[in-house]
């Protein structure tokens, strides 16, 4: 049998491949940083579990548990980065999730114009990776194909 090979059979350790599917080139948090206010959403929302406040705490432990095992699940049995696709298509689903968790981080970022501007800069990325395979959605995020273009990468 052939040794299957490129990028849906990557053969490159598991902490590269973590690192890849967090911040590197298939990056969750690279390609769509907004993400980043999410889980810190879930924190402040499973916080409030503890006694801070009365809002949507289990929604937020919910959240965060369901969000850390399919991350750990496709890190740990996988490495397969999804093909080309314009990001790894495992976690789309669980993007509704993610929107409704980022709600308080966005209310307390919403007072201050540092906090705004942040916001909008981790929106624009975001944005930006989402709609630059728009022509065509089977092709490798911007970020690959950077590393690919500059020879950082070669699978």
């Amino acid at each position: 049998m052939p040794k299957k090979g490129g990028i849906d059979f990557a053969e490159e350790p598991l902490a590269i491949y973590a690192f890849h599917v967090l911040i590197g080139h298939h990056g969750l948090f690279s390609l769509t940083p907004i993400w980043l206010l999410s889980f810190a959403g879930m924190i402040v929302l499973t916080r409030q579990w503890f006694g801070e406040r009365e809002t949507f705490p289990a929604f937020g432990m919910v959240a965060l548990g369901i969000s850390v095992v399919v991350i750990a699940f496709y890190i740990g049995r996988s490495n397969n980065y999804g093909g080309f696709t314009g990001g790894l298509r495992w976690f789309f689903w669980l993007n509704p999730i993610w929107l409704i968790t980022m709600v308080p981080i966005l209310d307390r970022l919403a007072v201050r114009e540092w906090g705004r501007r942040l916001g909008y800069a981790l929106l624009a990325i975001t944005v930006f990776s989402v709609s630059y395979p728009m022509w065509n959605p089977w092709r490798h995020p911007w970020i690959y194909q950077l590393c690919e273009y500059t020879g950082w990468l070669v699978y």
